[in-house]
């Protein structure tokens, strides 16, 4: 009939059924389940709604939106979908997702993603409803090769990417999202040369590590912490081309880096125009060779208008054997110092900020340990 009719099954066990003039199509599987949709015709949208296993949709006979609604705030129970033969007519689709409370900061939900013959998906339109997600998009390859991303919605989605399903992508619009949404261009390593558009929300867009340059046109729009994260450790010298980059980027206030490891990162405030937050975390440096002291894991150069926001553990590197200190968690110093500066330090998530060890002995020395903070 007319309107939004709505067809509802709750589900332990593979089910098909023979259905027409449905709009909207629930299932809630209580346990991994199979549906299968090739006698099902004209659906708007598959849902999984408040599932609490796995979910497998087969043969669904049109370009359907898949959407996922979580049980309680962060279920990971996967949605796994293959689209029939003929469904999309298009070997350029556009693929809608929508995501309301699903995921974990630990766990992505997946869309996991098949077509059937030479169909396939270039565009992702990707709504957020409600409550933060966050999703990735594992499809199968030749399947989904997405050049286009399209945010929408009013809760933040974070998108992941553990499938390589973006390492084409070179459009990138959440013009039409206010929740704000967290795109990683940095698993699959992007190095197309990507437009960023933002919205009204708090957007990061994430880079690997030498793959964001001025060849990137990026714009994060009306967010109060429109946010460039990447995978490189120095953001010391103003022709860098990571410094450079972000300096040409509009509407961007914190930039960041996801180095983990290595040296840890050193970071002069001062050669960034117009940003006045960085984030990192999450950061031990590797072991030196024998009597070499720990790396500092962040080396920071603040102004007075700058803070830092840390999303995880920060840890000094641990000293070789010999006669060598432990590294510094964060050694911070001030630009210019005018007696009164001030460290900004915002903590994002529960954090250890530890010196690092020094194996030392007594009879070598003693060398100390490094500190939390060394600041000055």
């Amino acid at each position: 009939g007319s309107g939004n009719d709505i067809a509802k099954f709750f589900i332990n066990t593979d089910e098909s059924v023979v259905m027409s003039g449905v709009e909207t199509v629930e299932l809630q599987a209580s346990a991994a389940s199979n549906f299968t949709a090739s006698n099902v015709t004209d659906v708007d949208t598959f849902v999984s709604n408040q599932s609490t296993a796995d979910l497998e949709i087969t043969g669904i006979t049109n370009n359907a939106a898949l959407k996922a609604v979580s049980a309680a705030g962060n279920a990971t129970d996967d949605m796994k979908v293959t689209y029939g033969t003929g469904a999309l007519a298009s070997s350029s689709a556009a693929l809608s997702l929508v995501a309301d409370g699903v995921g974990s900061s630990a766990t992505n939900f997946e869309f996991d993603v098949t077509t059937t013959g030479t169909d396939k998906f270039t565009t992702l339109n990707l709504k957020g409803e409600n409550n933060k997600s966050y999703v990735e998009l594992d499809g199968t390859a030749g399947d989904v090769d997405l050049a286009t991303v399209n945010g929408s919605g009013d809760a933040m989605v974070v998108l992941g990417d553990a499938q390589f399903e973006l390492v084409n992508v070179t459009n990138v619009n959440l013009e039409a999202s206010t929740g704000g949404m967290d795109i990683d261009l940095a698993t699959s390593s992007n190095a197309q040369n990507v437009t960023v558009v933002g919205g009204a929300g708090n957007d990061t867009v994430r880079f690997a590590a030498g793959q964001f340059n001025t060849n990137d046109n990026v714009n994060l729009g009306d967010g109060v912490l429109d946010t460039i994260i990447t995978g490189d450790a120095a953001f010391t010298s103003s022709t860098s081309a990571v410094v450079k980059a972000l300096n040409a980027a509009s509407n961007v206030e914190v930039a960041g880096s996801s180095v983990t490891a290595a040296n840890g990162i050193s970071v002069d405030m001062s050669v960034l125009t117009g940003i006045n937050g960085f984030t990192f975390g999450g950061i031990t440096p590797a072991n030196n060779v024998a009597n070499a002291a720990g790396d500092v894991a962040a080396s920071l150069t603040f102004q007075n208008d700058d803070t830092f926001y840390i999303t995880g553990n920060v840890i000094g590197g641990t000293s070789a054997v010999g006669d060598s200190s432990g590294g510094d968690a964060i050694n911070a110093a001030a630009k210019t110092n005018s007696g009164s500066d001030a460290l900004n330090l915002t903590f994002n998530a529960a954090s250890n900020v530890t010196g690092g060890a020094s194996q030392d002995t007594t009879a070598n020395g003693g060398e100390a340990a490094g500190d939390g903070l060394d600041a000055s």
